[in-house]
């Protein structure tokens, strides 16, 4: 099998995030304005008496994180990114990530996909930590395959940034099954927590 290439790059137009991981706040400590966009390539393989299969892999995104300490207001943070994988190969074969064997169904599927979520962090403590009310929605049009649309609300309690953090969050999903075949809606109640030591 070929090996799949990619490429990222990002412009920082506030504070710089210094690491290779990027994170997705910063619980008010750095200003951030991050525009990034990736490509992704493989080329398929040779199948013997077939003329040019329809097998490559071309897949690009684009993202973008906000993050602006406002003071007393507290701390907003927005995040966007947007997926397309319209020019995968119908004859293309997953080699890379996790197969689903009970629905026979692998990934990447061809369509597009995209991605929305907004919070505010309290710049004051109740007790030990800070409230950040959060909602994120998730979109994914997959050309035929499935279409999944999902909404987040959420409520976090931040005691020491990714060190200590709880969350509940409620989620409305709906989709997510093959197109033409039913798919009911659901609502999920959800409950992290994160501790680090």
């Amino acid at each position: 099998k070929n090996a799949r290439y990619g490429g990222r790059v990002v412009l920082h137009l506030l504070e710089p995030e210094a690491f290779y991981y990027n994170s997705g706040t910063y619980f008010g400590k750095k200003d951030v304005l991050a525009i990034g966009g990736v490509v992704n390539y493989q080329k398929g393989v040779d199948v013997a008496g077939a003329v040019d299969p329809d097998n490559d892999f071309l897949g690009y995104s684009f993202d973008l994180f906000f993050e602006k300490n406002l003071g007393n207001p507290g701390t907003i943070t927005l995040e966007g990114g947007f997926w397309d994988f319209s020019n995968v190969g119908k004859g293309y074969i997953v080699n890379q990530g996790t197969v689903d064997s009970g629905l026979g169904v692998a990934g990447p599927f061809p369509g597009k996909s995209y991605f929305a979520a907004a919070s505010w962090l309290s710049r004051n403590k109740l007790g030990v930590g800070q409230l950040q009310p959060n909602v994120r929605w998730q979109l994914g049009d997959y050309d035929g395959l499935t279409n999944l649309n999902v909404i987040d609300v959420g409520l976090g309690y931040i005691i020491d940034g990714f060190n200590n953090r709880w969350h509940v969050n409620y989620r409305h999903k709906k989709g997510g099954g093959v197109v033409g075949m039913s798919s009911p809606s659901e609502d999920i109640i959800q409950f992290g927590v994160q501790i680090l030591m």
